[in-house]
Order: C-alpha cells, then structure tokens, then sequence
C-alpha cells in the first residue's frame, strides 16, 4: 500500500488542474495509483482502508501533450516540403540570351497507350532534341498510365501497348536526355500519369520520378522566364476548369482573368489544339506594369489519335498538335504557330534578319 495525502491530489488536480502525469512525477506515485484513489475519495471512499493492486511492469499509456504534438507536425512538414516540395512558382534565368528562342507545348503523349502514335512522338522528341535554341514544357499525361482498379480499368489496362511499369521507365528516359540536352523547361501533372496514382496508391509516380531532374508543377504554377532585357510570364496547368462551344480557349481565357493576367496561358488535357491572341489589360502596361496588352491561349494537342473505344464514345478523336512560341529578348513580343518547324523556321528568319 502506498502512502500519500489524498488532499494534496485532490488540490493539485481540482485546484490547479494539473495533469495527471504532472502530478504522478511530483509525488512520485503511478498515475494509476493516483486516478482510483482520487476517484474512491470522489465517490466517499477512504483510499487507505483497501488493498492496493500494483502492476510493477505494465506499461502505462501517456497522456499527449498538445503543443508537443504541434512541434512534431510542423517538424514533419518541413521534412515532407524538402522531400515532396509542391512548387507553384519558379523562374527560368535566361537573361544572357541575344537571340529569340522558341519553347513547344507538348503534353497527352500518352506514351505506352494502345492508341498512341509513338512514330510521331518519337519523331517530334528527335526534332525538338536536335534543334538548337528550341525548347520543350512537357505539359502533362506523359505516359497512358492506366492501372487495375481505376476507371476504366480492365478493358483499357488490356489495349495499353506497353505496361505502366515500362510506360514509366521510358518517361523517366526520356525526360534525362531531354534534361542533359538542356531542352526540357517544365513538367506538370496529368490525370494519367498523377492523379490516378494518388488516388490508388496515394503516390504521384511520375512525380517522384522526375520531379529532382526538372521543375514540375502538381497543379496550376507560373513560371517568370528572364529573356535577354524582357520578362515573360507564363501561367500552365494541365487542365483548367470550364468549356465552351464557341470558344475552344475558354478554359485559358477564364484562368487569365480568373488567376493571373499572364503573357502565355497554357494548358491541354482536351486533345485539339488551339489558340488565340488577344489584348486585354492595356492600361497596365501605360502606368508601367509588366502585365496585360498582347497575350496568348494555347492549348495544347495529343499524340492518343485513336480511335480508341473510350475516346470516341465521349468526345471523338484526338488531334496531334504542339503549339510552339517564339519569344524574343530584344523586345517584348511572343509569336506562336501550330508546330515546331514552322516556328523554327520563323525564328531562323528572325535571326538572319538581324545578321545572327
């Protein structure tokens, strides 16, 4: 039996409100020992005229304390946002470029899908690869990515020409080479190849993959590039919200005047091309703000042309498309065609009309 004054436990808890541990490490009593004493002594009951049972080696759970349990959350978060950082803005530095270049929007390679046109993917990479003073963003659904449990599972797992497994690695190849031949500006998510994954095993795959080799945006991100004298802003995603049958740039022009007035807006996810220019926001450039005046939507085609059976029972089939811009340092100005040759080519003249 254990000896102490019931009174001074029933002050230090009634009275001061003291934790039970608290109290257990002041008077060196069991928590336990403590909490049936103080309650036979709430219900009437002398502590001291019964036996107590002891329990020498049992582990005694601990009360948590809140604000340690903050300290270790904020602690944990600081480790995940170095490992699994979610980026949302960043600039590219080219501010030593004379000479204009030009940057492709290619997305929904769907690299590995049954319904794929790998020839023209692997053609477009090629060009992109060996052309000096191009550029590529790599905006989404890179590889095809369906995986048993999601929708629509069995049927489209079946038609995939290649596994996830070997849709990844190839992804994962083509993005180093791309990286070591300084050509690859930006990735982001898809549906395909990031929000599938998350959803069924909790892990943007793709993500992981690359995201240490080259900026990815999980979501909608801008991105500050310094060209020459000027300063772009681009503002992408890979699917904005919203549609419409008589603007195919809707969902760009609703995040221009819903998120950000960029020079570029840019997304894809819909599999037709498109794009637009237009002026909007002048009187912010007249009081000396860079933003508003000339700016573009683009969206971005596919290189999944069909037919394939879940496509075109919803839409119809898709267009292969990679609108390229030309963005010059000497000037504010961007240019945009709808492949990368004749962007090349336009770029090219660019230069030999200023003797470069």
């Amino acid at each position: 039996m254990t000896n102490f004054d019931i009174h001074t436990v029933i002050a230090l808890r009634d009275n001061q409100q003291l934790p039970w541990n608290d109290i257990s490490e002041m008077l060196g009593i069991n928590v336990n020992t403590l909490r049936s004493a103080y309650s036979r002594s709430k219900s009437g009951r002398d502590a001291q005229q019964q036996a107590e049972p002891m329990f020498p080696d049992y582990k005694w759970p601990e009360d948590l304390d809140w604000r340690t349990q903050l300290d270790l959350a904020e602690d944990l978060l600081e480790e995940i946002k170095k490992f699994d950082p979610y980026v949302e803005y960043f600039t590219i530095d080219m501010s030593d470029v004379d000479t204009p270049i030009a940057i492709s929007i290619a997305a929904d390679l769907h690299l590995g899908g049954g319904f794929t046109d790998h020839a023209a993917i692997k053609e477009t990479m090629e060009y992109i690869l060996e052309t000096p003073d191009l550029y590529m963003g790599l905006t989404g659904d890179s590889i095809e990515g369906f995986i048993p449990g999601n929708k629509p599972a069995a049927e489209t797992v079946e038609q995939m020409a290649l596994s996830t497994k070997h849709q990844l690695a190839a992804a994962k190849s083509l993005v180093e080479e791309m990286v070591m031949a300084n050509t690859l500006m930006w990735m982001t998510w898809g549906d395909h190849d990031a929000k599938w994954f998350e959803q069924e095993i909790g892990i943007n795959t793709m993500k992981q993959l690359v995201h240490r080799l080259v900026p990815y945006f999980t979501g909608a991100g801008i991105v500050r590039l310094l060209l020459g004298q000027e300063e772009y802003f681009l503002l992408i995603n890979h699917s904005f919200p919203g549609s419409s049958i008589h603007n195919p740039n809707y969902p760009q022009k609703k995040a221009y005047n819903q998120h950000f007035p960029a020079d570029v807006t840019i997304s894809a996810h819909l599999h037709k091309p498109a794009f637009q220019m237009f002026h909007h926001y002048d009187a912010l450039r007249r009081v000396g703000l860079n933003a508003g005046g000339k700016s573009w939507l683009i969206q971005a085609g596919t290189f999944k042309t069909g037919p394939d059976p879940y496509t075109i029972r919803t839409w119809s089939r898709g267009i292969l498309g990679v609108p390229t811009m030309v963005v010059r340092p000497d000037k504010h100005d961007i240019d945009v065609f709808d492949s990368p040759d004749k962007a090349v080519a336009y770029m090219r003249g660019l230069n030999a009309d200023n003797g470069k």
